[in-house]
C-alpha cells in the first residue's frame, strides 16, 4: 500500500518505523495464503507500536472485506480516507474512496466524502457525476426526500458548470419523478415546465404536465398541453403514438368531451369507420349530459353520413334534439 514517495512520508511520520514495511510485506503474505485471521493478528500489532501509519489501516479494511464484515471494512476505508484528507493528500483520499464506491455501490457516506474532496479540488464535472449518483443511490434505497434534495444540488452543480442540455433535461426528469411519488405535485410541475422551456418537445414533460392539470381539475390547460405534445407526434408521423395517447387518456377521462373528439376525428381522417363512429356516439352522448344541443345535432349528423347500421334510430335521436 505505501510505495513510493507517498510511503516514505507514511513511514517518516510513524513511530517504529523500520518495523513497518516488513509488518505489511507479512499482511500481504498471509492475505495472500488467506490466513485471515493472521493477517489480522500481524495489523494490531503493527497498530499498537505505530498508530498512525495508514497503509495497515487500510491492510486492515481489505482484511475485513475478505471475511466479509462489509460494514466495518467500509467505516475504516472511510476514516483512512478522511485521515489522508486532513493530511491534504487527496489523490490517495479520492482514489481509496473510489475503490469503495465500487465494492459497495450504495454507500451514501463514502460518496459524500468524495463529492466533498473533489469540490475543494474544484473538480466539479466529477463533483456532478458522483451528486447524480449519489441521488440515485438515495431513490434505490427508498429515502425520496434526500433523493430529492440531492437531485436538486445536481441541478445547481449543472448550471454552474454548464452542463450539457440532455443533462440539465435529465436531473429536472428525475426531480419530476421523485417529487410525483412525494406527492409534492407543485415541484414535479415546475421541474415539467422548465423541461419544456428547454427542451419544447420533450414528449415525456408535456404528457406529465398535461396529466397533472387533469388531476388538478384544470382540464383547459391541460388539453393545451396535450395538444403540443399531439403536433409533436404529428410533426413525427407518428400516427400511432396520437391513437395511442388519446386512447390512455379516454380511459382515464372517459367523461372529457375535448378529448373525446380528438380521438373521433383522428379515427375520420384515417378512415376507420367503426372507431370513429364509437367514439362520436360517446362524444354525442356526453354533449347531451352537459345541455350542448346544438353541438350533440352536429357529432349525430356527422354520424348519420357515415351510414352506420342503425342509421334510422341515429335520425330519430336527431329529430328529437332538433325538436
Amino acid at each position: 500500500h505505501g510505495e513510493g514517495e507517498q510511503g516514505v512520508f507514511d513511514i517518516l511520520i510513524a513511530h517504529g518505523s523500520d518495523q513497518l514495511p516488513k509488518s505489511v510485506a507479512r499482511i500481504e503474505h498471509w492475505i495472500t495464503q488467506g490466513a485471515y485471521t493472521l493477517a489480522m493478528d500481524e495489523c494490531h500489532r503493527a497498530i499498537e507500536k505505530s498508530p498512525y501509519y495508514l497503509p495497515v489501516h487500510l491492510s486492515m479494511a481489505e482484511v475485513m472485506m475478505k471475511e466479509g464484515r462489509i460494514r466495518q471494512a467500509i467505516k475504516k476505508y472511510n476514516m483512512v480516507a478522511r485521515a489522508y484528507m486532513v493530511r491534504e493528500e487527496n489523490n490517495r483520499a479520492a482514489s481509496i474512496l473510489s475503490e469503495v464506491l465500487e465494492k459497495a455501490p450504495l454507500n451514501a457516506e463514502v460518496r459524500l466524502n468524495l463529492i466533498e474532496l473533489l469540490e475543494s479540488e474544484g473538480r466539479m464535472q466529477e463533483a456532478l457525476d458522483q451528486t447524480i449518483d449519489l441521488a440515485g443511490t438515495y431513490r434505490q434505497l427508498g429515502d425520496f426526500d434526500r433523493a430529492s434534495a440531492s437531485f436538486m444540488a445536481a441541478q445547481k452543480l449543472a448550471d454552474q458548470v454548464g452542463a450539457p442540455l440532455w443533462r440539465q433535461v435529465a436531473i429536472r426528469h428525475h426531480i419530476a419523478d421523485i417529487n410525483q411519488m412525494r406527492l409534492n405535485t407543485r415541484l414535479a410541475m415546475r421541474m415539467y415546465e422548465e423541461i419544456i422551456a428547454l427542451a419544447p418537445n420533450d414528449e415525456k414533460a408535456l404528457r406529465g404536465l398535461a396529466e397533472m392539470h387533469y388531476s388538478q381539475g384544470n382540464r383547459v390547460e391541460a388539453i393545451r398541453q396535450l395538444d403540443l405534445l399531439l403536433g409533436v407526434f404529428a410533426r413525427g408521423r407518428k400516427v400511432d403514438r396520437i391513437i395511442q395517447t388519446l386512447e390512455e387518456m379516454v380511459q382515464l377521462h372517459a367523461d372529457d368531451i375535448a378529448l373525446r373528439s380528438r380521438l373521433a376525428s383522428i379515427f375520420m381522417r384515417l378512415g376507420q369507420r367503426a372507431r370513429a363512429i364509437e367514439q362520436l356516439d360517446a362524444l354525442g352522448d356526453l354533449q347531451l349530459q352537459a345541455g350542448l344541443k346544438k353541438e350533440a345535432a352536429r357529432t349525430i349528423r356527422q354520424i348519420i353520413q357515415m351510414e352506420p347500421d342503425q342509421v334510422e334510430a341515429y335520425r330519430r335521436l336527431l329529430s328529437q334534439i332538433d325538436g
